[in-house]
Order: C-alpha cells, then structure tokens, then sequence
C-alpha cells in the first residue's frame, strides 16, 4: 500500500523535524505543537530547556516512523507486523519525550518556587532590618547573633528581646512575646513593701 506508506512517512518527516527543532532549542513558541505543560510555557528559557529535553525521543520516534513508513511501501504478509512495530515503537518514544520533558520541568519549577519562597519567607514577613541578626538566625542562617537572638531561635523568647524587637515575629516564634512562655513566667515579681514605703513616704511629706 504506497498511499499508507506515504501518510506513514510524511507523519515521520514532521515529528523528526519537531525533534531536530527542540534538540537545537529552535521550535517557536506556539500553541499547537509541543509541550502542553504549564512549566513550559512560563517563560522562553523554560520553553526551550523542556523541548531539549524531549527532543531526543523526539528524533528517534521520527526516525522509526520513516522506517514504519519505508517497510510499508513494499510490505507483504508478515512484514506488516515490522511496520505496525516500528509505528508502535514511535508512538512510545513521542510519549516518553513528553513525560521526561513534563516531570523534569516540574522538578525545576518546584525548585526555583522553593528558592523563591526561601528568598520572601519569614525574613522579609516578620522581622525589620534593625535586627538582621535574629532574622538571619530564624530563616537558617548562620550569621553571628546576641544571645537574645539565639534564645529567639531556640524556642525561648525573653523580656528584653521582645522589649528590643529581637524576636522574629514571622516563625514559630509566633505568640510567644503575647503574655506567655517561659520568660514570662520568669519575670520579676512586683516589691509589695517598697510600693508601701514609697506611698507612705508621700502621705508624710
């Protein structure tokens, strides 16, 4: 059957030249052939690294479809079994190019989120940049901090680093400056006997 063996290797020659596209990050931007992953589409460099990616299987699904369609053009009884192989075998890499695209992509926009999230976290949400040290300590960093800030980071928060803004305020930290804790539970107890003095020392004068 010539005509099938046309429509075979023309199919061959498309993927092929899709593939030759995206080994040389040359496919256009476009929607109708391609990746149809959102991670692709965010920006031209993820657009060309996901196709890099899938061009290989790409290439190779066209080269067996041109095969599939060559074996077909004089194909007789149990070669056609050959052709409906290589036509299969295409169909597989076209789909593995794709999922190794789709789930390395994912990869790298989950990291690059991850990075982003690190950057704008609790950093930039809680703390002011008077008390960079504590800051640094509760986003894990490894700056040098007061040994206010390094109770902040333990998990304790004194008087004075709530007094002095040392606390991080966007951390598990949370709550702990708003009438509880230990440090709290620490705190001085009010001199009933010297409030007496002083108000006895005014009724005299």
């Amino acid at each position: 059957m010539s005509f099938l063996s046309i429509i075979v290797a023309i199919a061959g020659l498309g993927i092929l030249f899709i593939g030759l596209l995206c080994l040389t990050e040359n496919l256009p931007g476009n929607a109708l052939v391609g990746l149809r992953i959102p991670e692709a589409r965010k920006s031209q460099d993820y657009w060309n690294m996901g196709h890099k990616i899938a061009g290989p299987a790409w290439t190779g699904s066209g080269l067996a479809m041109l095969a599939a369609g060559a074996v077909a053009w004089s194909a007789a009884g149990w070669t056609w079994l050959v052709v409906a192989g290589l036509v299969v075998a295409s169909l597989f890499l076209l789909g593995m190019g794709g999922a190794l695209a789709a789930h390395a992509m994912a990869q790298v926009d989950a990291r690059a989120q991850k990075e982003a999230d690190a950057e704008s976290g609790c950093c930039s949400s809680g703390s002011s940049a008077s008390s960079a040290g504590a800051s640094d300590t509760c986003c894990g960093g490894s700056a040098d901090v007061s040994p206010e800030g390094q109770a902040a980071a333990d998990g304790v928060v004194s008087a004075d680093a709530c007094a002095s803004g040392q606390a991080c305020g966007s951390c598990s930290l949370n709550g702990s400056c708003k009438g509880g804790g230990a440090a709290y539970d620490s705190a001085p107890a009010l001199d009933l006997d010297a409030a007496r003095r002083a108000v006895a020392s005014q009724d005299t004068q």
